[in-house]
């Protein structure tokens, strides 16, 4: 039951225990206490009744269902009445009012908005749908907004500080894992050397590579069901990037598993079971982290100097380049060890592999051998030695290509470290050191800074994401810099690369100007004291000063002093000489 507006004192209202909005803006109460200070309250507040609650000069009492500031500012500034709006409710009805009234507020904090929107979803039963109708949101912005809850201790300080935007704290919530979400928000909330932090693309990004994790990379199937406990597929799992597409509209791959926790249990699981099979086989397994190490020194690819072969490897010296596994046969012995990655690799010992493939029927030793005598019958001596060496060199440049190759693809796979970004930096440093470069003279590496050892000290401070910066600027083509240039202009690829990163060239322009127009008063202004210091330590030409500094008298003859003995002697000389 509604009545008309009437007004009650401050005293006989309290605050609703249910108010939903727990930020408080005290710039904007400050905007409001002004307003109501000069104007008063225009806009009455929405009250229920409440019995049971007395106040102490025994009053009837009134909770604030909407208008909890105005409430904050009146008894602040001490008025005698407030206007109220009188209407009977259920508990249900306030929070329900509440919540949809602070939520279509143009101020509210997206984490009070967020956490609006999941009490009306988990307490009042209501759909997604049916919130974003009654709020006037698209369904997708109420999903993103309830994510925001995800946020955990370090993402909420960061946000409430403005070290994040909505955009960038909804791309870090998205990790479930308490401690490597906080890694995450100290990714995306560092500043680089402008003093800027990543824009909401490359948080994306860097949250994709380094808190995410590829799928298709897994060592154990990712439709297995029953692998871990509770966990299910990772095909119908809602941490998977292309389960929630509302949620992980920004991400280039639909499977990506955001949950590393759960990952890294079934990469445990997965060892575990091929462990008890190679129990079962009487296989051996290598657990020893020392041995592992010489296995594995640079992460998850077998070292050529292990005992063993790769049994998913190709062979050499195999005509047909055969993997080791189709050789040898499905049930030969193996040894099984896991890398630091969690791939987990059937390995062969090569002390035996001779004989093993000869007893499978492969002596490729014999047959390369036998063909090589053959071809020497065949023809000349010279002519199957120049095909041999053309071979041969074929051979090592294919095998350097291969090579090359299987270490692109293992990159690839692999999830970049801090090594990997320093030693590509370096590789890209002295390459623009050996054959200059804009990155040099940017960075101010030149003159007695342009060494390989001035850059790895620099390097070697440097955090992953100016690693990666450095790499970056090191391949960008010559065009960024030189084309256009001649006509005042920009480049085309350098417009394309601002664009793609969000820069403004005109302000950029702007920064560049004041920058030189900075250095230009500086030069100007150092050359002219140099002069004032050159007119103070040499005097005028006939001046005193110059005078007694200079060892001469006023009418500038030496008479002592270096030069003046220098040209005293030589002026003994020369009439020495015309006196012979």
């Amino acid at each position: 039951m509604e009545t008309n507006l009437t007004h009650l004192a401050p005293a006989q209202l309290f605050e609703s225990p249910t108010n939903p909005r727990k930020i408080i803006d005290k710039e904007a109460d400050a905007e409001l206490e002004q307003s109501v200070s000069e104007h008063g309250i225009l806009q009455a507040l929405l009250v229920r009744p409440r019995s049971e609650v007395e106040t102490k000069d025994g009053q009837p009492a009134y909770e604030v269902v909407i208008g909890s500031r105005r409430l904050r500012i009146a008894s602040k500034l001490k008025l005698p009445k407030v206007p109220v709006t009188i209407r009977e409710m259920t508990d249900d009805q306030v929070v329900e009012a509440q919540l949809v009234e602070n939520l279509q507020r143009k101020d509210i904090h997206p984490l009070d908005e967020a956490d609006g929107y999941r009490r009306l979803v988990e307490e009042r039963g209501l759909a997604v749908t049916d919130v974003a109708a009654k709020v006037g949101r698209p369904s997708g912005y109420v999903y993103q907004r309830m994510k925001l809850c995800a946020l955990g201790k370090a993402g909420r300080k960061a946000f409430l500080a403005g070290e994040l935007t909505a955009a960038t704290a909804l791309i870090v919530a998205r990790v479930p894992d308490a401690k490597r979400q906080a890694k995450a928000v100290e990714a995306v909330t560092r500043v680089d050397w402008r003093g800027d932090r990543p824009s909401a693309r490359e948080a994306s990004r860097i949250v994709q590579q380094d808190f995410m994790l590829r799928l298709a990379d897994a060592p154990f199937k990712t439709d297995d069901a029953e692998l871990v406990d509770k966990a299910g597929p990772c095909t119908t799992c809602p941490k998977r990037t292309g389960c929630q597409p509302e949620l992980f509209d920004d991400v280039d791959s639909d499977d990506l598993c955001t949950d590393s926790a759960c990952y890294q249990a079934k990469v445990e699981a997965h060892w575990a079971g091929l462990q008890a099979l190679a129990k079962d086989k009487g296989w051996p397994v290598v657990t020893k982290k020392a041995e592992l190490k010489k296995l594995f020194p640079y992460g998850d690819f077998l070292a050529s100097s292990a005992p063993y072969i790769d049994l998913d490897g190709r062979c050499p010296e195999d005509p047909k380049s055969r993997k080791y596994r189709t050789l040898l046969g499905k049930g030969c012995e193996r040894t099984l060890a896991m890398a630091p990655g969690g791939k987990v690799f059937e390995l062969f010992p090569k002390k035996g592999l001779t004989k093993a493939l000869k007893d499978r029927g492969h002596d490729f030793k014999a047959a390369s051998a036998g063909g090589g005598t053959a071809g020497a019958s065949a023809g000349t001596a010279s002519k199957d030695e120049a095909k041999k060496a053309k071979a041969a060199r074929a051979l090592r440049e294919r095998t350097v290509q291969t090579a090359v190759g299987e270490v692109v693809a293992r990159v690839e796979r692999r999830k970049p470290t801090l090594k990997f970004w320093r030693a590509l930096a370096e590789s890209a440093v002295k390459m623009a050191l050996d054959y200059g470069g804009e990155l040099c003279e940017r960075r101010g590496w030149t003159d007695d800074k342009a060494t390989d050892d001035h850059a790895k000290k620099v390097l070697a401070k440097m955090s992953e994401g100016e690693l990666r910066g450095v790499v970056f600027e090191a391949l960008l083509p010559p065009e960024v810099f030189w084309r256009g240039a001649s006509s005042g202009g920009s480049s085309p690829e350098l417009k394309a690369l601002c664009k793609e990163y969000g820069v403004d060239l005109k302000k950029a322009e702007a920064a560049a100007k004041k920058a030189l127009e900075a250095e230009q008063k500086a030069a100007e202004a150092k050359k002219a004291q140099a002069k004032a210091d050159k007119q103070k330590h040499a005097g005028k030409p006939n001046g005193k000063a110059a005078s007694k500094k200079r060892g001469s008298k006023p009418n500038g003859k030496a008479t002592t002093g270096k030069k003046g003995s220098d040209a005293k002697g030589k002026g003994k000389a020369a009439a020495a000489a015309r006196a012979s």
